[in-house]
């Protein structure tokens, strides 16, 4: 398996990494250029109806005269029509598209290893000229993900599986696990279970959250002046729903429950 096909593989069957660009200045661009049409129709639309109104025919108040006269005011409207409905199937497009996750920076920087791996040298040699510029470091910020592994994931859980198991690998994981095969033998990259990463990312996330409380005490416990003692209490409660919004990703109607016990 090569080419194309090998890169199909790799992206289809690994959540996260199915990144595409996205083409949003090109996708704008058609837009704008059928917005720019729409509006000349209208003027010409607009002209019609007028010369209608000043030669008394009215042709436009009936569908059937236009239809079987085989005026040209019912060819732009079926121009119209038609160029109305490709505008707004680009728009609902263009808008299903933004709502696409961006691509995670590190799952994008594995597919690129793999891309630019030097074992794939002379092995596959798909891609040639332009094909390998739409996942040119450039395009970062124009880059999105048809499926993510981080979506809906707190800051802990995407530490784990991204900063933590990276830096594992290269100075402990690897030197230990000689018979661990990898993900793709020529590319040289590993896998590792995401069911054993989110096991340690919920036990990180238990550490945290005893450990807050627990330092409250331990903090208001040696604070002796009452001020001192209240505004240590505002800072903690402060820190602890801080805590829970940015690290654990807990919602609103959570927050406020947790800081209001």
């Amino acid at each position: 398996m090569d080419g194309y096909e090998k890169l199909s593989w790799f992206m289809g069957t690994k959540p996260g990494l199915a990144i595409l660009r996205r083409f949003s200045a090109l996708g704008m661009s058609n837009l704008l250029y059928m917005q720019a049409q729409l509006v000349y129709l209208e003027l010409e639309w607009a002209a019609m109806v007028k010369k209608d109104i000043e030669s008394g025919r009215n042709v436009r108040h009936s569908v059937h005269d236009m239809i079987i006269t085989g005026d040209r005011m019912w060819r732009k409207v079926l121009e119209i029509r038609e160029l109305v409905k490709q505008y707004n199937d680009a728009a609902l497009q263009q808008y299903q598209i933004y709502k696409l996750e961006s691509a995670n920076e590190k799952d994008f920087r594995t597919l690129r290893d793999f891309l630019t791996s030097p074992l794939l040298e002379g092995v596959d040699n798909f891609f040639h000229g332009g094909e390998a510029k739409p996942w040119d470091e450039e395009n970062t910020e124009d880059m999105m993900a048809l499926s993510s592994r981080h979506e809906e994931k707190d800051i802990i859980t995407r530490w784990v599986s991204g900063t933590l198991i990276h830096w594992l690998h290269i100075h402990i994981l690897r030197r230990f696990n000689d018979n661990q095969r990898p993900l793709d033998e020529e590319s040289g990259l590993y896998e590792y279970s995401d069911g054993k990463l989110l096991a340690t990312a919920e036990i990180l996330n238990a550490v945290v959250s005893s450990l807050l409380p627990i330092l409250s005490i331990v903090v208001l416990y040696n604070v002796h002046n009452p001020a001192a003692k209240l505004g240590t209490t505002v800072c903690l409660t402060t820190l602890f729903s801080l805590t829970l919004v940015i690290i654990l990703k807990c919602r609103r109607v959570e927050v406020f429950a947790a800081t209001a016990a």
